[in-house]
């Protein structure tokens, strides 16, 4: 009853419509940077109607059975199934977890598959940046995958905005080491970049 009653009235509701995009723009590699990314390299002869349905469909599969799963889960532990967010993976599935007999094992895999779908998005949100940097410089793309790598270290503000993020100051380097590195690398690439 949970997931699959409908209640038209919140189609009014604008928050209902703002979630929905946010989810939907999420779901797609954040606003759609990589599915434009990777459509470029596409062949003339790809179906990109079909293709884009089937994106949807899957999408929407996928979405529909970690709900079937999830919510359930959640139920047996007394969670609040209104809940969702980084207490959802990090506080209320490990509690599923550990209900389940041979739990510790499936969490390994769960967690290390949720490891590699961050480290994919990632991937995919910086080759924006390393198509560019290939396009631009005319060099290859490892040497563009490493400026782009070292850009991300020793990005601007990177370590006062974010605070529990991994950043260079954290493994011992000194803030004016980094300070002058992130300065002379951005330096260095927009000399590149002009060029």
């Amino acid at each position: 009853k949970y997931i699959f009653s409908v209640d038209f009235s919140a189609l009014l509701n604008v928050r209902t419509w703002i979630y929905a995009l946010g989810q939907a723009f999420f779901s797609l590699s954040i606003a759609g940077n990589g599915t434009l990314i990777y459509g470029s390299y596409l062949s003339d002869k790809e179906d990109i109607p079909r293709s884009a349905r089937n994106v949807a469909f899957f999408d929407t599969m996928a979405a529909m059975l970690a709900g079937l799963v999830i919510i359930p889960a959640m139920a047996t532990t007394g969670a609040q199934l209104d809940q969702g967010g980084p207490g959802l993976m990090f506080i209320t599935l490990p509690q599923v977890f550990d209900t389940m007999k041979g739990g510790a094992a499936i969490g390994l895999i769960f967690f290390l598959l949720v490891f590699f779908a961050a480290l994919t998005s990632s991937i995919s949100l910086m080759e924006t940046i390393v198509s560019i940097f290939c396009d631009k410089l005319k060099i290859g793309r490892k040497i563009c995958c490493g400026f782009v790598f070292l850009g991300s270290l020793f990005a601007p503000d990177l370590s006062e905005t974010m605070e529990d993020e991994i950043n260079p100051y954290k493994y011992g380097l000194d803030r004016e080491v980094t300070s002058e590195l992130r300065t002379s690398l951005l330096r260095k690439m927009e000399e590149i970049l002009q060029s």
